[in-house]
């Protein structure tokens, strides 16, 4: 088969079909009328609430606030038998600012249905629209409609981004579906109902790019795969819109991920400390600050080798020279976390790096792991510190964890634990968090941070989305020889004042 270019795209939000693993819809019965579905396809900023843009279409606007992958639903543009004619289309980034970021006008026959989506932004490739003509014709009974678009923007020439489209054993979906490069498409292709593992690869199907879970597609469906994103501003992955204008993006298979967290206390007010982040050149953060991690970004896709990934912290964001800058050598299908940290006074300016476990916990079981990030001391041994519970019993054996040292993972039963960071001999309480709770299931790493001078002491936990929080910490009771002197105090106080009554 020859695969074919569409002209260009726009903007849109609304409906949502499910995905969570496998995805089932119904096919589409549309009404002989002219209908536009909208979508956001145009990776152009990193912060996914930056992607934020607004619609109109000839004129009037149709949507707001829509972000990168969303589309509108179907929107009627004229009833049975009329054509709209020439009719313009303009997306406005930020939302109703002129002027617009994509403006263009088609000349849209009767009784069709199309698509227009927003794609380009990122690797010079401009923004513009792709148009695509929807076929709503029926499959034969037992089949599926399928089309693939390629709306992912991940290089700057057109033979860097080449892909093919294969099911998992490497087998093409259609013998014509290799070298596809970006804003082309496959035209819709029938195939059996069923479920399918698909990915997208290189051309020789050596490197997988894309992969998503296994998608269960029933009988009759019509729908419409776009390869979507840039693999720095926005990942890699896939949308699904099905012929009643409905979307879905993919689960996918997460290949290499990397968790960006701050985690280093180098300035007392707050704002001081925010930085930028750049991966391999790229800025993937910006305006991050203590005690706040990305989640996770993808790397690389399954079965690839990132192999060697720079990473460089600057403070303040966007400065000329890197406050830290560091290179791993960073396997296939592992998720890592990149931790920044130290003072600048105590403990130098670093990354640390941590390999992130994904394997569930067994049944009735939580999987914890404790991180040492706290620089408080100059010399390691001072920073050495035990993990006890409140009651004074020490923790997996952790009774003397120093500076940049963790705890491996281990796995403790589903409940409530009331965790203190002590010192070695546990004579003394050092970070007194409040009661957590462990559910079933629950992988998570508990960071100590701060240095006591720049930032308080505390814990910051960090789940397996890579999702930071900072937990509250326990009110230090006032010591029971303090508090007699206080009621001593308070009771010479009332005598006082008696006797001075009884005087006057």
């Amino acid at each position: 088969m020859k695969w074919k270019h569409s002209k260009s795209l726009v903007t849109g939000a609304l409906s949502a079909a499910l995905v969570i693993g496998s995805l089932t819809v119904a096919g589409s019965s549309a009404l002989a009328q002219t209908r536009v579905n909208v979508g956001h396809l145009a990776p152009f900023d990193a912060d996914i609430a930056n992607t934020a843009v607004s619609v109109e279409v000839g004129g009037s606007e149709v949507l707001t606030g829509v972000v990168f992958n969303q589309f509108s639903g179907y929107l009627e543009l004229s009833g049975a038998g009329v054509a709209p004619g020439m009719t313009l289309v303009e997306v406005f980034a930020p939302p109703a600012t002129p002027p617009a970021a994509i403006s263009d006008t088609f000349d849209l026959p009767a009784d069709t249905d199309f698509t227009v989506a927003a794609i380009g932004g990122p690797n010079s490739q401009p923004l513009e629209y792709l148009v695509l003509v929807d076929d709503q014709t029926a499959p034969a009974a037992g089949n599926v409609r399928i089309r693939i678009v390629h709306a992912a923007p991940f290089a700057d020439t057109p033979v860097g981004t080449e892909v093919s489209v294969r099911l998992q054993d490497g087998t093409l979906v259609d013998p014509g579906l290799t070298n596809v490069q970006y804003t082309q498409d496959s035209g819709f292709l029938e195939l059996p109902a069923g479920t399918y593992d698909l990915k997208i690869s290189t051309p020789d199907g050596s490197t997988t790019l894309i992969d998503p879970l296994p998608v269960d597609l029933p009988d009759g469906v019509i729908v419409t795969v776009f390869a979507v994103g840039d693999g720095v501003n926005q990942p890699l992955g896939i949308t699904a819109v099905f012929g009643d204008g409905s979307f879905a993006p993919l689960a996918i298979e997460p290949g290499t991920r990397v968790n960006a967290a701050h985690l280093a206390p180098f300035a007392p007010v707050l704002a001081d400390t925010a930085v930028s982040i750049d991966v391999n050149g790229g800025e993937v953060l910006s305006g991050v600050e203590f005690n706040q991690s990305s989640g996770y970004l993808s790397i690389a896709g399954p079965e690839t080798v990132p192999g060697m990934t720079q990473v460089e912290v600057f403070a303040p964001p966007g400065a000329m020279t890197a406050a830290i800058d560091d290179t791993f050598d960073l396997p296939a299908d592992t998720d890592f976390t990149v931790a920044a940290i130290g003072d600048g006074v105590n403990q130098p300016l670093a990354l640390l790096p941590l390999v992130d476990e994904t394997a569930p916990p067994a049944a009735g079981n939580g999987k914890i792991r404790i991180v040492h990030a706290a620089p408080f001391a100059a010399a390691l041994p001072d920073t050495a510190v035990s993990v006890r519970l409140d009651e004074g019993g020490v923790v997996n054996n952790l009774n003397s964890v120093q500076y940049t040292q963790d705890s491996g993972f281990f796995e403790l039963p589903a409940g409530i634990y009331d965790l203190v960071i002590a010192t070695p001999d546990g004579s003394t309480n050092l970070i007194n968090p409040g009661p957590v709770t462990l559910a079933d299931g629950d992988i998570v790493t508990f960071y100590a941070v701060g240095d006591g001078v720049n930032q308080p002491l505390g814990i910051t936990a960090i789940d397996d989305e890579g999702n930071a929080s900072a937990l509250a910490l326990e009110f230090e009771f006032i010591p029971v020889p303090t508090l007699s002197m206080i009621g001593l105090f308070l009771m010479m106080a009332l005598l006082a004042f008696v006797a001075i009554r009884r005087l006057t």
